[in-house]
């Protein structure tokens, strides 16, 4: 059975559950998210921000060598969104303006020893930022964030997307588009239909990205247990082939704290085939999550790879269950999640555990499909 068709299943088998039903209410048509559920997200994010961001706004790994990463700084602006700190929020954006940007906007992605060690951006930092901006120009009602969102989603365009076979694909960076590296998990759906609706001349582009990658993820998922890679390259012909990391591309893929991310943003997606793609890995993230906390990293025949725990497993299950339908499922394994990063701080797993609150229970994020943002239609 190809990926298609077994998708073309799935959605089958959902409308007769009426489960489809269930995926659109979560998005924003009709049940919205309840006060206690902001209240929790928002706790989860100021956890986060109390343990590792600097009064100057820097966001610190502080389990690894106290470096910091564009996309930690991009959580950071996130999640400042959501607990409506703008102080914070601005002192997060002018350390990252100082320190990591670039001329175009973009982000260099490595700061440590107190320069940037690696001038290249990292695809996934530059859209949440972007995202980050777009709400904030929203939450704060100041359109300055809103022409700063505008200005990086142009840029993420230019020089993080390419076109194969008429389709627009979202690169790692600027430094993957020749050989057409791929991290399917810095595919955000929702974020480019957001920024599509205030991208103007870019907007076809930047909804291309949202609706392109859902099929580019249809098509490097395997069949049986439909898990993703962390990486993947294209051929000049747009055919997708999961891969090693860059530094190993020959290695065995893995599904592992990259792509678990994917699950979470795909799970947001108001793309009806997006939140199916997820819900086909419930099976499988159900059965890991069942008989004890899944480990960090899987083959993409569901074969474990580590003994090592991260929230950030438990988050992308949760992910998997709303999007089957699962609420209650949902909430046991955020718990979890929260209570794993409780008894084991870590700045990753911390960020994703406040992350998928947000973006999987309320509409702190915009995650609504039918949210307006400043400027849009």
């Amino acid at each position: 059975m190809t990926v298609r068709l077994a998708a073309a299943v799935a959605v089958a088998a959902l409308l007769v559950a009426g489960l489809a039903a269930t995926v659109v209410v979560r998005a924003g048509s009709g049940q919205g998210p309840t006060p206690a559920e902001d209240r929790r997200a928002q706790a989860a994010a100021q956890r986060f921000l109390a343990a590792y961001v600097e009064p100057s706004g820097r966001v610190v790994r502080r389990d690894q060598d106290e470096s910091t990463v564009s996309e930690g700084q991009a959580y950071g602006l996130l999640l400042a969104v959501v607990t409506a700190d703008r102080r914070r929020f601005d002192a997060i954006l002018s350390w990252t303006q100082d320190h990591l940007q670039r001329p175009d906007g973009l982000q260099s992605w490595l700061y440590s020893d107190g320069r940037v060690q690696d001038p290249q951006p990292a695809t996934d930092a530059d859209v949440d930022t972007a995202r980050a901006l777009l709400l904030a120009a929203r939450r704060f009602e100041d359109p300055g964030y809103l022409r700063e969102a505008q200005r990086i989603a142009r840029s993420i365009i230019a020089q993080e997307s390419t076109v194969l076979d008429g389709r627009r694909l979202l690169v790692a960076g600027p430094w993957a588009r020749a050989q057409r590296i791929i991290n399917p998990s810095y595919l955000a759906p929702r974020t480019f239909t957001l920024l599509a609706q205030v991208g103007g001349p870019d907007g076809p582009s930047l909804q291309a990205l949202a609706d392109d990658g859902g099929d580019l993820v249809a098509d490097v998922g395997q069949v049986a247990p439909f898990l993703v890679p962390d990486w993947a390259t294209t051929d000049p012909a747009g055919r997708v082939r999961p891969t090693g990391p860059p530094l190993d591309p020959l290695g065995a893929p893995r599904f592992g704290l990259d792509a678990q991310r994917l699950v979470i943003r795909f799970a947001e997606s108001c793309r009806l085939s997006d939140v199916i793609l997820v819900a086909n890995m419930w099976p499988f993230l159900r059965d890991v999550s069942t008989v004890g906390d899944p480990v960090l990293a899987y083959g993409l025949d569901g074969q474990p790879l580590s003994r090592e725990t991260n929230p950030l497993t438990l988050v992308a299950a949760a992910a998997a269950a709303g999007a089957a339908g699962d609420p209650v499922r949902r909430e046991q394994l955020l718990h979890r999640a929260e209570a794993m990063d409780a008894a084991n701080p870590m700045y990753y797993g911390s960020a994703w555990v406040a992350l998928g609150r947000a973006f999987l229970t309320t509409d702190l994020l915009g995650s609504a499909c039918d949210n307006a943002v400043p400027g849009g239609s």
